[in-house]
């Protein structure tokens, strides 16, 4: 059994659920082990060929699932085919491969792999220390919902204001839903939520390259826009976006309120004729 959890003292506070576990017992019988282990989603290839393992245990993949920030924690077997082996992600829901013909296989079209950084034993209590990439206090989402994500630079100040933002709970930590995407080849931390779980940044291939340098004066306005297109994309791969009414991107140098965007977006939810977009660039006329 995997408990989620966060140490106090000599026992552990579940973090998924209400209530405390003693570590061990007064005779010093030792009932939780400590396992710290990392879940990452992969965005092509398998869990093998990433050198980690893939998960298969219900309660693991839901664990995995909500340190990566999917806060739906219903599990659904699937036993059809082509599918990735265990634990993976479809369009935002979390779903678990029982077809034997799935083994070895990796990300498939939508579907996106959640690995462990080690297998699980079948008989250990165990207690799991993760890293997550997102944040969100509760699954009552205001109206409108908002998912709201930035782009920052590692080595930079943007990784500070980043941080403050996480921590005082502003700006698209704010938000029903955050992403903040970095360059860079590690994530960067952003400090811990209130349940322990440490917040990381989403490394994106696509940022790691060197800026572009041009002389061509009418590319200066949009330097980054192959970048953010990028972002974009692994936005409609994820499949959070399908939870929310709008996408937000922020600016992480931006005073930002989502309350008072939700005020002005509210009018424009849900309208049936159409799927709409907000410009702030002058260029466009907005």
């Amino acid at each position: 059994v995997m408990l989620p959890c966060q140490k106090i003292g000599n026992h552990v506070r579940l973090t998924h659920d209400f209530g405390y576990v003693p570590i061990q017992a007064a005779n010093r019988t030792i009932y939780l082990q400590k396992r710290v282990v990392k879940y990452k989603k992969l965005l092509s290839g398998t869990c093998v060929e990433a050198s980690m393992a893939p998960i298969y245990d219900p309660a693991v993949c839901a664990a995995a699932a909500v340190s990566l920030g999917y806060f739906d924690q219903h599990v659904t077997d699937y036993g059809g085919e082509p599918r990735p082996e265990g634990c993976y992600l479809h369009k935002g829901a979390v779903w678990l491969s029982t077809a034997a013909g799935n083994r070895g296989r990796g990300a498939f079209r939508f579907s996106l792999p959640l690995c462990s950084s080690g297998s699980y034993p079948t008989s250990t209590t165990t207690t799991t220390t993760s890293t997550s990439t997102t944040r969100q206090n509760t699954t009552l989402w205001g109206y409108p919902s908002l998912l709201c994500f930035e782009v920052v630079r590692a080595n930079s100040f943007e990784i500070t204001l980043a941080c403050q933002q996480q921590q005082r709970q502003m700006s698209v930590f704010a938000c029903d839903e955050g992403l903040v995407f970095s360059n860079g080849e590690e994530p960067q931390s952003l400090g811990n939520n209130d349940n322990g779980f440490a917040i990381n940044t989403v490394v994106e291939p696509a940022l790691r390259r060197q800026d572009r340098k041009t002389d061509d004066p009418m590319a200066k306005p949009w330097p980054n826009t192959e970048d953010f297109i990028e972002v974009w994309s692994y936005l409609r791969e994820d499949g959070r976006f399908l939870n929310h009414d709008w996408t937000t991107k922020v600016d992480p140098d931006a005073v930002f309120f989502p309350d008072r965007l939700r005020g002005i977006l509210v009018v424009h939810t849900h309208q049936p004729d159409r799927s709409l977009y907000v410009t702030n660039c002058l260029k466009l006329g907005s």
